[in-house]
């Protein structure tokens, strides 16, 4: 059976065997849940992913990063970019044709790049990197039934794209769509994403533009994973230790070296001290805050190092009782004790 909408010839509804969840959903995205992807990831996805976090952390390292993933021509993008000034918006989307028809002139802090997301996705939670807000404008939507699994809730990409966290946004023309990723965001975080019908007033993409003078019923999906991140994890709304001490660690944990965590902390982050000390960037200012803190103290931070960070940020628990000094020399409320 095809589910058909009627609408103007300007644009086609989405057609599908589907007028539902798809019953296999619960079982696909618990398996990739449970599971780790293994897929390697490209040279050419880790050079885009280089080239992209210079030009953030040229611009500005603190800045938050907002994700426009499937950006298209960058249209969505620029929007954001001048919506979000104060942050770094980076558009990445896979067709070299469509990013090649974006606006020549562009603000500073907005970047475009070609990537594949399900790399893209996985380098940034790789480095440690959490968004600010994530934005999926129109993805394919896949209606087929026998194509769940290409949908983003249904790829074992699913994992990652939680774990990056922010304020994500789906839009989408296919109801069944969104109704699929909020089951799937649910599974995952425990918690609701609300689910709307949407109109706005300007459109923010040509798809949306599109969709809009075709007559098509427009849907909009948020959740604020933030609050996922902050419940499991203390230290993304703190970020005191690394503005109050500082870290010193060998260089045998820089990237390349012999005991460097993951990818080991990039050789721009590190001041050489003596031929066997390094100190992380910033520590020994005043007053002090590491060069790979991002975000605002107290609020929500995180670290453009995380997974190559050294042994001594590794080694300190928010149970320390440095912990405490360090909120306290900051002026933050002590932290309960489990």
């Amino acid at each position: 059976m095809i589910f058909v909408t009627s609408v103007s010839q300007t644009s086609r509804q989405v057609l599908s065997n589907q007028g539902g969840i798809h019953p296999d959903l619960e079982k696909v995205v618990r398996r990739h849940l449970s599971s780790a992807y293994r897929k390697p990831v490209s040279d050419a996805s880790r050079a885009a992913f280089a080239g992209m976090l210079a030009r953030w952390r040229g611009w500005n390292p603190v800045a938050p990063l907002i994700l426009d993933s499937g950006c298209g021509v960058g249209e969505s993008s620029l929007r954001l970019a001048r919506l979000y000034p104060s942050a770094f918006v980076l558009g990445v989307d896979q067709s070299a044709h469509r990013l090649a028809r974006a606006a020549p002139n562009r603000p500073d802090n907005l970047a475009l790049l070609r990537a594949d997301l399900v790399d893209f996705w996985r380098l940034l939670e790789a480095e440690g990197i959490r968004l600010e807000r994530h934005y999926l404008f129109y993805p394919n939507p896949w209606p087929k039934s026998e194509h769940l699994k290409r949908r983003w809730h249904g790829h074992p990409v699913l994992p990652a794209l939680v774990r990056l966290g922010g304020m994500l946004e789906c839009r989408s023309n296919w109801r069944v769509y969104l109704e699929e990723l909020a089951s799937a965001l649910e599974m995952a975080t425990g918690q609701k994403p609300a689910l709307e019908d949407w109109q706005p007033e300007e459109a923010i993409s040509p798809f949306e533009r599109k969709y809009q003078a075709s007559g098509h019923a427009l849907f909009r999906l948020r959740l604020d994973l933030r609050a996922t991140e902050a419940s499991s994890n203390p230290c993304l709304t703190c970020g005191a230790c690394c503005a109050s001490y500082r870290v010193d660690f060998h260089p045998s944990e820089l990237a390349g070296g012999i005991y460097a965590w993951g990818a080991g902390v990039p050789r721009d982050y590190a001041l050489t001290l003596t031929p066997r000390l390094m100190r992380m960037r910033g520590t020994d200012a005043s007053p002090p805050r590491c060069l790979a803190l991002n975000g605002e103290i107290g609020v929500r931070v995180a670290c453009a190092v995380y997974a190559g960070r050294p042994s001594p940020c590794r080694d300190f628990l928010p149970e320390h009782e440095a912990c405490q000094r360090a909120r306290r020399r900051l002026g933050l409320p002590a932290r309960a004790m489990t």
